[in-house]
């Protein structure tokens, strides 16, 4: 169940390095696992079929993604080699939004409510 007071999760990661269906999936599961902690995550891989069917630049889609991500509370890094998730974190840090590095560290802040953990300087 999705609390009341749950906060929206930005889950930046690879997409386009790598298998795009597998990192796609990858974004997913995290998702899942906020949704199981009550909160509300923003899964930008989801645009995937989007892109397909509606193609965009590459610079278009990535300027919507921090338009996005300036709304959110916490951003999530998902592991792996992705210069466009690196970006949202630098845009995320200059925000002074809490970024989290390992699925334990923010699912723990999640639950105990307390996002002092999470990264704020570059």
């Amino acid at each position: 169940m999705i609390k009341p007071n749950a906060r929206l999760v930005y889950v930046a990661g690879p997409y386009t390095h790598g298998d795009v269906e597998l990192n796609v999936i990858e974004a997913k599961r995290c998702g899942a696992a906020i949704m199981q902690s009550g909160h509300a995550p923003y899964i930008p891989h989801l645009n995937h079929h989007f892109h397909a069917e509606f193609p965009q630049d590459c610079e278009d889609w990535f300027t919507v993604q921090l338009v996005i991500l300036r709304r959110c509370d916490i951003v999530f890094r998902i592991p792996g080699y992705s210069p466009g998730a690196d970006r949202e974190v630098q845009e995320a840090l200059r925000c002074d939004l809490p970024v989290f590095f390992t699925e334990q560290e923010l699912l723990a802040a999640l639950e105990a409510e307390d996002l002092t953990d999470g990264v704020r300087v570059a």
